[in-house]
């Protein structure tokens, strides 16, 4: 992992961004559909540098587009997705197989509200300072079927 998404990740709770991010995931071969933030500059045709969301604001609500062919994102060539929502723009880079960008970070959507819900919001996995993997396993089997009945109880 490079040196300042390394240091980064102490100050920050949320996943690594960044070009340097994206350069070491592209580096190490690692398939990703990554969130890109708004203002992330990106070369467009005429080869002057725009922020991303420029190429989305055509967008209606509920609709997407995918770019299907790549655009430097620093010096990278990525494809770009965009979907928007009530709440906004939803921007995701990935190096391969566009077609369905946008439908594939979403479905790591419910990871990221598990996780979410693990660490702070009633279950406080990280209080636990649990480190032996045998029991890490367990505390997160028991977490999980207590997040299932708790959303099953909330949906009665």
């Amino acid at each position: 992992m490079p040196e300042a998404a390394a240091s980064r990740q102490d100050r920050l709770d949320r996943e690594f961004v960044g070009e340097q991010w994206l350069r070491w995931l592209t580096a190490q071969n690692i398939r990703f559909r990554i969130r890109v933030k708004n203002n992330t500059r990106v070369v467009g045709n005429c080869g002057r540098s725009v922020p991303v969301s420029r190429w989305f604001t055509h967008l209606g609500v509920n609709c997407q587009e995918t770019r299907m062919s790549k655009r430097m994102v620093g010096d990278l060539k990525l494809h770009l997705a965009a979907h928007r929502s009530v709440k906004g723009v939803l921007i995701v880079a990935s190096p391969d197989s566009p077609e369905c960008m946008i439908e594939d970070y979403y479905c790591r959507w419910g990871i990221e509200v598990l996780f979410a819900n693990l660490k702070s919001r009633g279950f406080d996995l990280e209080s636990t300072h649990v480190s032996e993997p045998d029991r890490q396993k367990k505390l997160l089997a028991v977490l999980a079927i207590a997040t299932l009945w708790s959303l099953r109880v909330g949906e009665w």
